[in-house]
């Protein structure tokens, strides 16, 4: 039978906007999902799936850089000069190999998506507090008019 996708998985990540843009929610979902373990392996579980495209139940390089270099292209919007480069991408790997197969194990993946999901918590926070210095800037007007001049 199909596991139910968490939320934060069955977003799009071919989207135009932001997924952290897009999902106000976003915050707390991530929330609910690193404090509950179950969520949490249910997500892992989730992600798996979907970057294992041969289906052999183990992520091998490729499929690891293509989901890393997705991510972080579509849903944090990285651009092109500040993505990992092979020998980067390859140290991850080879990190999260930890019995040396030469393929990542569900289990070895749950940290990848641990710190992927810190990092979206922490791109939305700053993004925030970015919005929230931007409408400081326009300071509050209500309805989108400009407040009356001050009586000379």
């Amino acid at each position: 039978h199909q596991l139910s996708r968490p939320a934060i998985v069955r977003s799009s990540t071919h989207s135009s906007t932001p997924f952290i843009m897009a999902n106000r929610k976003l915050p707390q979902e991530i929330a609910d999902v690193l404090r509950d373990e179950n969520t949490f392996r249910k997500t892992v579980h989730a992600f798996f799936q979907d970057a294992d495209r041969d289906l052999n139940k183990a992520l091998d390089y490729d499929e690891f850089a293509a989901l890393v270099t997705d991510f972080m292209r579509s849903s944090l919007k990285v651009p092109a000069s500040q993505m990992p480069n092979a020998t980067v991408l390859r140290a991850k790997f080879d990190a999260l190999d930890r019995d040396h197969s030469g393929a990542i194990s569900e289990a070895e993946f749950g940290p990848l998506i641990r710190e992927f999901l810190e990092t979206m918590a922490k791109k939305y926070n700053e993004l925030e507090k970015q919005m929230q210095q931007m409408s400081g800037w326009f300071g509050d007007h209500k309805g989108g008019k400009r407040p009356a001049p001050a009586p000379k």
